[in-house]
């Protein structure tokens, strides 16, 4: 299993879009440019994508609503399966995954995987003016329990991780930044 991943799959695509604050853009309509753009990177045509994925950001502090097959019909994509993943911060590994085993099943020859969130300019919009706005509904359900970051609901495994494998806080935090400073020199990250 451990080479099974191993030239058989390839990403043969990226797309991107804007980040920040962007009022003039919804969700859907940056997950349907990036898809646009990766369609476009890979030098494939709208009508050669037969499937389709959409990652959700579902941690317990804040629940993405489903957008069904938001853009395979904005794009026009002639896809077989159109499938939702989500799972706090891991919905893009979890795609991967899925669609390699919707390839090896032989359901389609490419699959697109979209994401796109508008979650920053909704917070910018609902804010009191001058202060600040906090979520509270149904879907902010890990504040009940002392939940407050995403560190909360990470910690468990990470606890676990550091157990089996003797790893170090040190090594967790090198991860952070490392993406920081890869991030730093991306013009076109939230955080620039």
């Amino acid at each position: 299993m451990k080479n099974h991943f191993r030239r058989r799959y390839a990403i043969v695509g990226l797309g991107k879009t804007k980040t920040g604050y962007l009022p003039q853009y919804n969700g859907r309509m940056l997950e349907a440019e990036a898809a646009r753009a990766a369609i476009e990177d890979a030098g494939l045509k709208p009508s050669d994508i037969d499937g389709a994925i959409h990652c959700l950001r579902m941690g317990g502090l804040q629940v993405q609503s489903l957008w069904r097959d938001a853009f395979p019909r904005i794009l026009g994509l002639p896809v077989n399966f159109f499938f939702n993943i989500g799972r706090g911060g891991a919905p893009a590994t979890f795609a991967l995954v899925t669609a390699t085993r919707f390839l090896d099943m032989g359901l389609a020859n490419y699959v697109i995987i979209g994401f796109a969130t508008d979650a920053l300019t909704r917070w910018r919009q609902r804010r009191p003016e001058g202060g600040s706005y906090q979520i509270r509904s149904e879907e902010d359900w890990a504040r009940l329990f002392g939940g407050s970051a995403a560190a909360s609901g990470h910690a468990f495994f990470a606890a676990r991780h550091m157990h089996e494998y003797a790893t170090t806080s040190r090594q967790f935090g090198s991860v952070a930044v490392s993406e920081r400073q890869w991030a730093g020199l991306n013009p076109d990250a939230q955080m620039y």
